[in-house]
């Protein structure tokens, strides 16, 4: 019992709480009205609206929403220092760095993109 405690406590130790928490990747819901645009993230296509993308936390990443008759929709999206980087603070160096080299220690900002295309005008 003791050692089964111990070994959980080593764990939890050596990992970081934005590992634990958030995880490397993070979910970024797509909407936009008309549904049914095309989504393409970092020039690769994700899906139609809407979606939910994962994404990696520690980079920044550009969306283009493109849908026939419309304007394209361009937006970005940033990384930033997660809130629970500060746990880790208060826990040890160990959980910083584990955080840092996963990417678990960001978060994307906007959490969500949503999006009005906008008719293209006919000349």
């Amino acid at each position: 019992m003791v050692k089964t405690w111990l070994a959980g406590a080593a764990a939890l130790a050596l990992t970081g709480c934005a590992t634990i928490v958030n995880g490397t990747h993070q979910k970024i819901p797509i909407a936009s009205t008309p549904a049914g645009a095309a989504v393409v993230i970092d020039e690769k296509f994700e899906g139609t609206t809407p979606t939910v993308a994962s994404l990696r936390r520690e980079d920044n990443h550009f969306v283009k929403i493109t849908l026939t008759g419309y304007q394209p929709a361009e937006m970005s999206l940033h990384s930033e220092i997660s809130g629970w980087v500060w746990w880790n603070i208060l826990f040890g160096l160990i959980g910083i760095a584990v955080d840092a080299s996963t990417g678990a220690a960001f978060k994307l900002t906007p959490e969500q993109l949503s999006v009005e295309l906008e008719q293209q005008k006919v000349n």
